[in-house]
């Protein structure tokens, strides 16, 4: 098997992140944008990476409020 996708592994790192506290809980993420320009990929990139930690239950999304850290 090959190595995972670039969303999956930004998610990985997300998810390293929020649990090392660099993201607290109900703290925001930076804007998808500025995610981007950080990891040097699209938006579209960051949207899947993101897409996948709603689904796992590790951030909600707010249209026009941003990405938001849940409770573990």
């Amino acid at each position: 098997m090959g190595r995972p996708s670039i969303s999956k592994q930004i998610a990985e790192e997300f998810r390293k992140r929020i649990a090392a506290g660099t993201y607290p809980c109900n703290s925001f993420l930076p804007s998808e944008r500025e995610l981007a320009a950080e990891f040097n990929t699209s938006r579209d990139t960051i949207a899947a990476a993101l897409k996948r930690l709603v689904e796992e239950g590790f951030v909600a999304r707010s249209p026009g409020r941003g990405t938001r850290v849940l409770p573990a």
